[in-house]
């Protein structure tokens, strides 16, 4: 799995804080596991799964060549199978999102597609996996996005936060990164973003959230 915006971006988001415990679904090439790795805690572990075994043995050698081994383990395994022995302080995804229908090579059929695991079943098990404390953090196109957050709502979680990314600042947002936790937030935090400015290029906003994890910022 190549390393895509979204990624980056949820990724850069996201702040582990103090999470001891943190879970990445559907982690492709390891890039949020890692992400995560470089700004959480000295003795925090990070559990990345994926179902492709070709990904987990890449995302293996990227945490080993990444300066926080000791952090990371990668296990092939669906979330339906993963068990709820460990509570997690934070589960970050970037989810599949396309439904059932679509076609690309295999591999990018089976990551990028709802059907091995539904946005019903993340939530049902992100919310057993989930510490009372903990948050979910996810990022998703708009409309399934705000389709995830009505689901995680039924299940008691709340938006914490909520950052709508437009790919230029004259068009549309596209996408939306969402936290949420148990808490009941009165007023979540609302930001938005453009990646590009009109003459196409990194606006200060993205290269100012993003500039930790690009060698050109």
């Amino acid at each position: 799995m190549k390393v895509g915006t979204d990624s980056i971006l949820l990724g850069s988001w996201v702040n582990p804080l103090h999470a001891q415990h943190i879970l990445d679904v559907g982690t492709g090439s390891g890039l949020l596991a890692v992400m995560m790795a470089q700004k959480s805690a000295d003795d925090a572990q990070i559990l990345g799964i994926d179902i492709d075994d070709a990904a987990i043995s890449q995302a293996r050698d990227n945490g080993q060549a990444s300066p926080w081994p000791q952090k990371l383990d990668f296990r092939c395994t669906p979330l339906q199978a993963l068990g709820t022995h460990q509570q997690y302080e934070l589960i970050i995804s970037n989810p599949p999102y396309f439904p059932p229908g679509q076609t690309f090579d295999p591999q990018r059929q089976q990551a990028r597609h709802t059907g091995e695991l539904s946005h019903q079943e993340l939530i049902e098990i992100v919310c057993q996996l989930l510490s009372s404390d903990g948050r979910f953090a996810f990022v998703l196109p708009t409309t399934p996005g705000l389709e995830l957050v009505d689901m995680a709502k039924a299940h008691g979680l709340y938006v914490q936060r909520q950052l709508w990314i437009k790919t230029r600042e004259d068009k549309m947002p596209v996408r939306i990164l969402v936290e949420m936790g148990y808490e009941h937030a009165p007023q979540p935090e609302m930001q938005l973003l453009s990646i590009y400015d009109l003459d196409n290029t990194y606006t200060d906003q993205y290269k100012s959230l993003c500039r930790d994890y690009y060698l050109n910022f």
